[in-house]
């Protein structure tokens, strides 16, 4: 009896036991008490009162998983007066794009080098630049490392527990794929082609502006002949492009190879009529949007708390139509032909993922819900 007692008063004092998917002492030490409390029980009567504990621990548990289960499929929220899609219906949008823009399976999957994993989570994570892959490379290192200070660096795939898809076993690969969660973060590619050139192609990032055109000069100097009728000699060294230039140089002579990881569209880099994502984020709603993430990693506090995380998701609570909206004087001075030759390029990636764009309006994030109005 006295055995009884000090497992019910240890199972009391470890409440830790009852969050899901920790592996904290308090929790290891809350499960071998119920294990030993349990194992008591069939060689003695149970009293009213355990019968009462054990069914508030149950009933605890279920509403527990089925609040992180409704993370899931809840309804849309609103952040100003925009509306974020649920992850269904994010997903379902995808799945039907991809029948109504009849998007064609590639023969050799080009993602496989894209897409990284991240064991311990049981998640398979497809990196896009520039779209806010460093939070979220930030996120999960710090939760590999338990260093609340981590800030994401070229060292996060030589984390213990990442990997890169393309680097594993054929039949590992298909094994991971099957059974990990998989997940993907998209941004407006017009939204993401401007955080490149600012952040990238200025005058002032000169290492950056030869690491990205050097590779391309044939085709910048093919813009400059056949669209604008003058011949050059373009020199990353001395150059650069302004934000016009780089835009026509993408809209003419992205298919003759002006191709560089961070403008390459998110369709190459992911293929989402091939995977099936589980988790649909978004740049402009991510901080809405993590709690979905959320919900599957389980943060603790001591990173949710952290100033790293904090910085990491300020940029996602600015308005996000306004951003969107911002765009449009940004591309002002865009030549007809260029935005054409633009959405192009882009089609897909506008098409798949429920963006628009509007030369009056400018960019948007529209996904019909079938009753008249549209969600993110």
């Amino acid at each position: 009896m006295q055995d009884k007692v000090s497992n019910f008063k240890c199972l009391l004092k470890s409440p830790a036991c009852l969050r899901l998917g920790t592996m904290s002492s308090a929790s290891l030490t809350c499960y071998r008490c119920l294990c030993a409390f349990t194992g008591v029980l069939p060689k003695r009567k149970m009293t009213k009162l355990t019968y009462s504990i054990l069914a508030i621990i149950a009933v605890g548990l279920l509403l527990i998983g089925m609040y992180r289960l409704s993370e899931f499929s809840r309804g849309p929220l609103k952040i100003g007066f925009l509306t974020v899609c649920p992850q269904d219906i994010r997903r379902r949008y995808i799945k039907e794009a991809c029948s109504r823009m009849n998007v064609t399976r590639p023969s050799k999957p080009p993602y496989l080098k894209h897409i990284v994993i991240d064991h311990w989570h049981k998640l398979a994570y497809c990196l896009i630049p520039k779209v806010g892959s460093r939070t979220i490379r930030t996120i999960l290192g710090a939760l590999l490392t338990r260093n609340a200070s981590y800030v994401s660096g070229m060292d996060f795939p030589r984390i213990p527990g990442i990997s890169i898809l393309a680097n594993m076993p054929p039949s590992l690969q298909q094994q991971v794929m099957e059974k990990y969660k998989k997940m993907i973060v998209v941004r407006h590619p017009y939204d993401r082609l401007l955080s490149v050139f600012d952040s990238k192609l200025l005058p002032t990032h000169r290492e950056m502006v030869v690491e990205l055109l050097a590779k391309n000069v044939r085709q910048i100097n093919k813009y400059f002949s056949d669209v604008k009728g003058k011949e050059t000699s373009f020199d990353p060294n001395e150059q650069t492009l302004s934000f016009e230039e780089f835009v026509g140089v993408i809209s003419s002579q992205y298919n003759a190879g002006f191709r560089d990881r961070h403008w390459k569209t998110m369709f190459e880099h992911c293929d989402p009529c091939t995977i099936e994502y589980d988790f649909v984020l978004r740049l402009e709603t991510l901080a809405k949007d993590y709690r979905v993430l959320s919900s599957y990693l389980h943060p603790p506090k001591w990173l949710t708390n952290s100033a790293p995380y904090l910085e990491q998701m300020k940029t996602s609570l600015l308005n996000p139509e306004e951003k969107m909206f911002n765009l449009l004087w940004r591309y002002e001075n865009i030549d007809s032909v260029s935005l054409e030759g633009l959405k192009n390029v882009y089609e897909k990636d506008l098409g798949l993922f429920g963006y628009t764009w509007d030369v009056e309006k400018g960019a948007n994030c529209r996904i019909p819900l079938g009753d008249g109005t549209y969600c993110c």
